[in-house]
């Protein structure tokens, strides 16, 4: 629609003013392009260790009892990552709230979500006004190591109860082809795996998802797979060329 209406570079996407290309650009939009070049290049396991230092820092000054992890490829112990893919989890977030329904407006100030995002704006870690999307349960935004030259990345933030923390850590820690191993043991087993939960199928004109009561509640990734009855790997043993030969997957 932007080419049909006249646009052809970037460049005009960024300046484009209402919806002279049609329709409006979104300053999210433009935030993307502005730093695209940017946000493709890879992030060194060194970088992602030094944000994770300067992290926890920051949520410790406000809450020493917030727990965090970064997820992807980091967690599994690869050398490069393409972005921080962050969960955030607190004992004042236990269950998730199955009616639950994410408000327009973004995350309030004095909220859990609103709690870490001022720790890390408040370090430099984050700019209030590179921020993709802000959710009260997550947000995409961008950050860079507060030293001169440094590059931005891609930050996503999550919320997660702690009654699926088992299951959005292994979800979101991956690889691709481990998940669509364990999805599919689920299925075997008649279930449905996914961050939040594994347990019943419930099929619908919405999806697939858990049974409302009929999640598997367990305490650590190892019983996720004790009860898929698979071999528990470790977070640094779930990349595809260290695993193919345990799971036996050609």
């Amino acid at each position: 629609m932007y080419v049909d209406n006249g646009a052809r570079t970037l460049e005009d996407l960024l300046n484009a003013k209402d919806k002279e290309y049609g329709r409006k650009v979104s300053d999210a939009q433009k935030l993307a392009i502005k730093y695209h070049k940017e946000m493709d290049l890879m992030i060194p396991r060194s970088e992602v260790e030094e944000f994770e230092k300067l992290i926890k820092n920051a949520l410790n000054k406000v809450d020493p009892t917030l727990g965090f992890a970064i997820m992807g490829s980091y967690r599994r112990g690869e050398y490069v990552s393409s972005d921080i893919d962050m969960v955030v989890w607190h004992k004042s977030f236990p269950k998730r709230d199955r009616e639950d329904k994410s408000k327009k407006g973004g995350y309030a100030i004095d909220s859990l979500m609103g709690k870490v995002m001022n720790a890390l704006i408040r370090e430099g870690l984050i700019q209030e006004d590179q921020l993709f999307s802000r959710g009260e349960k997550k947000v995409l935004a961008l950050t860079r190591l507060p030293q001169p030259n440094s590059i931005h990345r891609q930050i996503d933030i999550r919320l997660c109860p702690l009654e699926s923390l088992p299951y959005m850590l292994l979800g979101n820690t991956g690889d691709d082809t481990l998940m669509k191993t364990l999805r599919y043991r689920a299925i075997q087993k008649g279930w449905v795996l996914n961050e939040y939960a594994m347990g019943e199928r419930v099929e619908g004109s919405q999806g697939v998802w858990v049974a409302d009561g009929k999640e598997i509640i367990v305490h650590s990734e190892k019983e996720i797979f004790e009860k898929l009855e698979l071999p528990y790997l470790e977070p640094t043993m779930r990349s595809l060329h260290k695993y193919r030969h345990i799971l036996q997957i050609r």
